[in-house]
C-alpha cells in the first residue's frame, strides 16, 4: 500500500513480526547464544535498502531490522556470537498471496494508478526457489567467518551494485518511471488547477 494510505495498525503488526520478534528472541536466548558462541541470522530484504513502491511499511520494518542487526553484530562481537543480516531478493514464497485482492482506498491521491496498482499486487515476480534460498542462507550461516550482510535471491546483484556505487537517490529515478508516478503528478496538477 502507499505510505499515505497505509493502515498504521497493520504496520504495528508487521513490526511485531519483522522487528520485535527477532529482538525478543535475542533478549530471551542471549545467554544460550553466548555460551554456544552461536550465530544470529536475521532475514532482511532488498526492501530495507531501496524505496520500493507500495512497500513503505514493509521496507521500514526491514530497514529497522537491518540497523538493529548492525548494532547487535558489534555488541555481540566480544562474546564471539556472529550476527548475519540476510538481504533477501524476491523468493518464491506465499508472501504476496494475501495482497491479490488489495485495492487503493476510495479517494486516494494515487487513484490514477488504480489499474497499475491492481496489476502490481497480482504480479508473478521472477523469484529464486525457496529451497535454493534456504540452502544458500544455511551454508553461509555455517561458515566460520560469514558475511555480515549476505545478499541472496532474485535481483540482489544489481541492487547491491547500485547501492554501493550509485548515488543514494538513483532509485527515485527508476521507480518514478517504472511505477508511472508522472501520471499521479499530472492528475494532481490538473485537480489543483480545477480547484483554483
Amino acid at each position: 500500500m502507499t505510505a499515505i494510505d497505509t493502515d498504521v495498525n497493520a504496520v504495528k503488526r508487521m513490526f511485531e513480526v519483522n522487528v520485535f520478534g527477532p529482538m525478543q528472541m535475542v533478549h530471551h536466548f542471549h545467554d544460550m547464544l553466548i555460551q554456544a558462541s552461536g550465530a544470529i541470522v536475521n532475514i532482511g530484504s532488498i526492501g530495507g535498502v531501496v524505496p520500493y513502491m507500495y512497500g513503505a511499511s514493509y521496507n521500514a520494518s526491514k530497514a529497522a531490522l537491518h540497523h538493529y542487526s548492525n548494532t547487535l553484530r558489534l555488541e555481540m562481537s566480544p562474546f564471539n556470537v556472529k550476527v548475519i543480516t540476510v538481504i533477501s531478493g524476491e523468493v518464491g514464497t506465499n508472501i504476496l498471496k494475501n495482497d491479490v485482492h488489495r485495492k487503493l482506498p476510495e479517494g486516494s491521491y494515487y487513484s490514477p494508478l488504480a489499474a497499475e496498482f491492481e496489476d502490481h499486487v497480482q504480479r508473478t515476480p521472477q523469484t529464486t526457489s525457496r529451497f535454493e534460498y534456504a540452502s544458500n542462507v544455511v551454508s553461509q550461516s555455517l561458515r566460520s567467518s560469514p558475511a555480515a550482510w549476505f545478499w541472496t535471491g532474485s535481483a540482489t546483484g544489481i541492487i547491491r551494485f547500485l547501492d554501493m556505487f550509485a548515488w543514494r537517490t538513483i532509485w527515485d529515478f527508476f521507480f518514478y518511471r517504472d511505477f508511472n508516478l508522472n501520471k499521479v503528478k499530472e492528475a494532481h496538477l490538473a485537480n489543483a488547477k480545477k480547484n483554483t
